[in-house]
């Protein structure tokens, strides 16, 4: 098996982005980003590419390279594995609750990194933002449904 080269294997990966924009607009449809370990330079990309409905899927990165996609309106999706990260309540704090959706990421992501994660592990992602977000679980599920009724129009 050849391997490619790392810069060769960026170039790919934002050609096949790039098509799934144009995909999305085309269709008038979200994009649902799985951007870990490259929230920053995602985020720019989807910008720079003119994204207006973003969902991105257990995003890695911080509080301070979420805020562009914030500022952009996107959607930060939260997985059960979050509640184990303390540095992932600076990052639940500063995206607003109205840009805020619930994932599991079945079955990987959970609470528990080996054991195997069940949907109905969401809920652990429900309570962990009640308890940062100082709000009730019955809120936080409410809100994020709302959110993803806004986000995915058709469903």
């Amino acid at each position: 098996m050849k391997l490619l080269p790392l810069a060769k294997l960026d170039w790919i990966s934002r050609r096949v982005l790039l098509k799934q924009i144009e995909l999305s607009k085309r269709l008038n449809l979200p994009l649902n980003v799985h951007s870990r370990s490259a929230g920053k330079p995602v985020i720019t990309f989807l910008i720079e590419n003119g994204c207006e409905k973003v969902q991105l899927h257990a995003f890695s990165g911080n509080a301070k390279n979420a805020k562009a996609g914030i500022d952009a309106g996107f959607y930060f999706s939260i997985p059960p594995s979050f509640s184990n990260a303390e540095g992932k309540k600076q990052l639940i704090e500063a995206i607003p609750m109205d840009q805020l959706l619930l994932e599991t990421d079945s079955p990987v992501l959970g609470p528990d990194k080996q054991a195997r994660n069940e949907p109905a592990n969401i809920k652990i992602s429900a309570e962990f933002i009640a308890n940062v977000k100082n709000i009730s679980v019955e809120d936080v599920v409410k809100k994020t449904t709302e959110n993803a009724y806004r986000l995915y129009q058709t469903l």
